[in-house]
């Protein structure tokens, strides 16, 4: 009696559960893009993959100092609030199924209220590649592209601190020389004395060239350069009134149109660590993305391609 009171418990059970619809995960939005409200301590990445017909075994984890945020798919975009300052990102093929939050991490600085916008492609094997992308170019991509809703983000940004102080080279005033001339006054009875006119003659602000070279296929900073990178931004607060020229390059190893916008984010770097490091106004600074082809020593060997791996910081520039 018991075992046949079992079996029908057992039916029954089985027949509620069939009729008990799976709920649906959703994965997708077709909300528009909006640019995200930010404090004085935040900033914003926005993480773009373009319409490709790709499926979802070539989606791609995207992480933030360690911390999970996407799994980002084909034709679609995802915005994370973060703390001004350096953030760690890092991506991997979701198919990968690895838990190393670090794989594959570069860093780079982002400026309070800054939104920069990151383009995520795929290789053959579904490897990802990030590179920055212009304001325009992420619009075209976001105007068509679905928003990522399924996002469990374990990123945290509503607890940024105060950014940190930093303290510039002290700034030296352009140089202001006196030069007696006599004035022409009209009334001749007051032409008897002679008025010094003060001429500001403009400093002349001398060239600077560094250079910072990179690890293969790295867009992150050495140690060891970040003295060249204090030395520009001594530089720039002894003359406010200079403009500077980041130039990127790369070796020949690899696709071109790749090592363009490798040497792109490599210019990008030195630029957010100016910014981000030593309060230098954006607008002071111009990038440029040279790829392979303007190298300065020879790609055959091992040597010149560390050569030519490299970013060039001109002042003032041309």
């Amino acid at each position: 009696m018991q075992l046949k009171r079992l079996s029908m418990l057992l039916t029954l059970s089985i027949c509620s559960a069939s009729a008990v619809a799976m709920p649906t995960w959703q994965t997708s939005s077709a909300t528009a893009w909006q640019m995200p409200t930010l404090n004085s301590n935040q900033s914003a990445l926005v993480f773009i993959r373009a319409n490709k017909g790709l499926s979802t075994d070539a989606n791609t984890n995207i992480a933030l100092d360690d911390r999970f945020v996407t799994s980002l798919q084909d034709n679609h975009y995802a915005t994370e609030v973060v703390c001004s300052g350096s953030v760690q990102i890092s991506a991997m093929p979701t198919k990968a199924l690895t838990n190393d939050l670090s794989a594959n991490a570069f860093t780079i600085g982002l400026a309070p209220r800054q939104v920069q916008y990151v383009y995520v492609d795929v290789d053959s094997r579904y490897q990802p590649k990030l590179s920055p992308l212009s304001e325009a170019d992420a619009k075209k991509l976001l105007s068509t592209a679905n928003m990522q809703v399924h996002q469990i983000s374990r990123h945290q940004s509503d607890n940024c601190g105060a950014m940190p102080v930093v303290t510039a080279a002290p700034v030296v005033q352009p140089a202001v020389v006196v030069v007696e001339q006599p004035v022409v006054v009209a009334n001749p009875a007051s032409a008897t004395v002679p008025v010094r006119a003060p001429v500001v003659v403009e400093q002349q602000i001398p060239t600077l060239r560094l250079n910072i070279l990179f690890d293969h296929d790295k867009s992150v900073i050495k140690p060891m350069y970040l003295a060249e990178i204090d030395r520009a931004a001594a530089f720039l607060a002894q003359y406010p009134g200079a403009e500077i020229a980041i130039e990127g390059h790369t070796d020949s190893t690899g696709d071109a149109s790749y090592n363009e916008r490798l040497s792109q984010r490599r210019a990008d770097a030195v630029k957010n660590a100016l910014v981000s490091r030593h309060g230098i106004m954006a607008s002071r600074i111009y990038t440029y993305g040279y790829g392979e082809a303007r190298p300065i020593a020879s790609n055959d060997t091992a040597a010149g391609r560390a050569e030519n791996r490299r970013v060039i910081i001109a002042i003032p520039k041309n």
